[in-house]
């Protein structure tokens, strides 16, 4: 036990004071080792002094030639695909071009057969009202006035023209007309579609003057015998058709409503207004109808090789 007291605790060691100078902190016969920086640190400078020498190589300003050559390939790629572009476009509208050129030639054969049609039938009304104011002024002679019923029936036959409008009115209202590149085929599409209108204005206008004289017309006739009169109408003539019963009729006296001179010459004058603007239908405008859309017709198949 007393030999265990004798023993002296390890933290009781002398412990050396570091801020003693008069202590050495290693013995005199050691030097104290070289601190060594870590190799990664050394490489790493190196590398970093490697990467300042190869870029100052890599920034060197290049020649005014590479620049050049580069801008004019950069320039032709721009062109290039702008010309893939239009040329795209190009190939687009010529197809469009040629679906409405298909459709209007449709639509202008339509239109002339149905002009030539209303020609006729203009014609044929035209002659009616000729025959029928002879009639009116020849009150003295022992006509049968069945005529009169049978001629003011067919005096007050209409026909308008059913255009066919739906590519045209397209072409023009939406700008598509641009895809046609003939000056001369555009020039006349509009022409042709300006006479189509004007034919229609003047269709409004026979048809108020019709109606004018159909207010007289049923002050004149009794409407039990025009009735009669409807089964035969301006197709008939058209077609050559005939009726006996319309011809037993014709020759039948009938009695009028009123045989005013006044009411009668207020008929007359309504329907002579209709003649004179079908006679400037017939001499003017039909024909010159026909002969924009047969035009157009033969540019068309022209342009776009139709048969």
């Amino acid at each position: 036990m007393s030999e265990e007291k004798n023993i002296p605790p390890e933290n009781s060691k002398q412990e050396v004071n570091e801020n003693d100078s008069s202590v050495p902190l290693f013995p005199e016969d050691k030097q104290a080792p070289a601190i060594k920086e870590p190799k990664t640190v050394i490489d790493k400078q190196e590398t970093e002094n490697m990467e300042v020498h190869h870029h100052g190589h890599v920034h060197e300003k290049k020649k005014w030639k590479e620049y050049l050559f580069q801008f004019l390939m950069l320039f032709l790629a721009v062109f290039l695909g702008f010309l893939a572009e239009n040329q795209r476009e190009h190939v687009v509208e010529r197809s469009r071009a040629k679906e409405y050129a298909k459709s209007l030639l449709i639509d202008l054969k339509n239109d002339t057969a149905d002009i030539t049609r209303a020609a006729f039938y203009d014609n044929l009304t035209n002659l009616t009202i000729d025959s029928l104011i002879n009639f009116i002024s020849d009150a003295g002679t022992n006509k049968k006035s069945g005529q009169f019923y049978y001629y003011m029936r067919l005096a007050g036959w209409f026909y308008t023209v059913d255009w066919n409008k739906a590519t045209i009115n397209q072409l023009i209202n939406s700008g598509n007309l641009r895809y046609f590149t003939d000056p001369q085929l555009v020039t006349k599409i509009s022409v042709y579609s300006t006479i189509a209108n004007t034919i229609s204005d003047l269709q409004e206008t026979i048809r108020s003057h019709r109606d004018r004289a159909s207010t007289s017309r049923d002050q004149i006739l009794k409407s039990q015998y025009s009735l009669v009169f409807l089964e035969f109408t301006m197709d008939d003539l058209y077609h050559g058709k005939r009726s006996a019963f319309i011809d037993s009729l014709k020759n039948t006296d009938l009695p009028l409503q009123s045989n005013d001179p006044e009411l009668l010459n207020s008929y007359a004058n309504a329907i002579l207004s209709t003649k004179s603007n079908r006679a400037f239908l017939l001499k003017t405008l039909y024909p010159k109808a026909i002969k924009e859309a047969i035009e157009i017709m033969q540019l068309l198949k022209k342009e776009y090789h139709f048969k």
